[in-house]
This record gives structure tokens, C-alpha cells and sequence, in this order.
């Protein structure tokens, strides 16, 4: 390994779905791997002398150490936006398949989506059921907002 390291920052916007899936996989020379699941409280820092990168998740009173030079990779996994269901407590599942996005709830909700730049290109009120169409739109970021909550869909 080389004796230096480029550290990358990743901003995770979090919502309360729970149910976006962060993890960092660290991989050693002899192919064995060791998932890590990530949070807001991890945190990723190395040893004095730049030997070890220690991993502190949470609830985890020492941290998990890894030497340096038995690191063969490290790939991170981070879920942007809506690539899966993600379903709320309040009964609230935004969903996506091809790029139809499907709002279902217990009741009636208001939807709206936005492009990256603030345009709206559509907004309604749904009852138990509301479908977004984005097959016609062009590839990039887009803001779905449902009720109270906000989320990122990238339309690839």
C-alpha cells in the first residue's frame, strides 16, 4: 500500500425511513471481508502514525482497527434516494420501478415533484395510492416531496 491515503467525505442525508442501506465493506489481501453497517455516528479515522484506520460505529465503546497495509480495498454502498421501497411509521412507501414512482398510504396525502433547479413538474393529492411517471423526464436528480417527508429519486 502506498504510504499515503486520499480520504473522500460523504455527506448521507438521512431520513427516518430506517430503511436506506449504508454499509462499508473493508477487504484484505487474503479476500476475507468485513462489512461494517454505517450511521451518522460513524466515524472513520486513522492512527497518530497513519499504521491503522479506525472504525467507530455506533454504540461500539473501542473502535474497529484496520492495518494500513492489509487493506486491499474499501467500497462503500450507500443507497441515494428512492432505488428501493422505503416505508415510513406513518403507514407512507414511496417506491420506484423503471421509473414509475408509487406513493401509497393509509389515507389521503399531497405529493409534489421538483427538479434539482426548484421547478415544479408535478404535484397532486393521492388517496391510498398516486403514481409519478418519469420515464418521459431526463436523466438526473429530482425531489419528491409526500406529505411531511422529502426524498431524493435519481431517474437514470
Amino acid at each position: 500500500m502506498k504510504p499515503y491515503l486520499i480520504l473522500f467525505s460523504v455527506a448521507v442525508a438521512t431520513t427516518t425511513a430506517g430503511a436506506q442501506q449504508r454499509t462499508m465493506v473493508v477487504n484484505d489481501h487474503s479476500s476475507n471481508a468485513t462489512p461494517i453497517e454505517l450511521s451518522t455516528a460513524t466515524r472513520i479515522t486513522f492512527s497518530q502514525d497513519m499504521s491503522e484506520m479506525l472504525v467507530t460505529t455506533d454504540g461500539q465503546e473501542s473502535p474497529m482497527a484496520f492495518n494500513i497495509d492489509d487493506i486491499a480495498g474499501i467500497t462503500f454502498t450507500l443507497s441515494s434516494g428512492i432505488d428501493h421501497a422505503i416505508s415510513f411509521s406513518d403507514g407512507l412507501e414511496i417506491s420506484n420501478a423503471g421509473g414509475i414512482v408509487t406513493i401509497t398510504a393509509t389515507g389521503e396525502f399531497r405529493f409534489s415533484a421538483w427538479t434539482a433547479a426548484g421547478q415544479l413538474i408535478g404535484s397532486g393529492t393521492g388517496d391510498q395510492c398516486a403514481q409519478l411517471d418519469f420515464t418521459d423526464k431526463a436523466p438526473g436528480m429530482y425531489i419528491i416531496k409526500a406529505n411531511d417527508k422529502t426524498l431524493k429519486f435519481i431517474n437514470r
